[in-house]
């Protein structure tokens, strides 16, 4: 299970950093953010200046349970 979802989450992270940078204004692709957070409703820890800490744990907890159901329902099968 843990082999395979950090297998998953590697390559996950690497486009959701490209994207999630580009919305969130973190890089000089686009002058303003296309995603503004209300500053009330977040924890305030940005990754790579602009990614709010939120994005990359509902990601995680995305892919989290993903692999884990498939690799539940797997092991049922086999």
């Amino acid at each position: 299970l843990f082999g395979n979802f950090l297998i998953a989450l590697m390559i996950h992270y690497v486009p959701f950093f490209i994207f999630n940078g580009i919305l969130t204004g973190g890089t000089s692709i686009t002058n303003e953010p296309v995603v503004c957070y209300d500053k009330n409703a977040k924890i305030g820890v940005h990754v790579f200046g602009s990614i709010p800490i939120e994005d990359l744990l509902y990601s995680l907890s995305l892919l989290l349970i993903n692999v884990t159901i498939f690799e539940y329902i797997e092991n049922i099968i086999a």
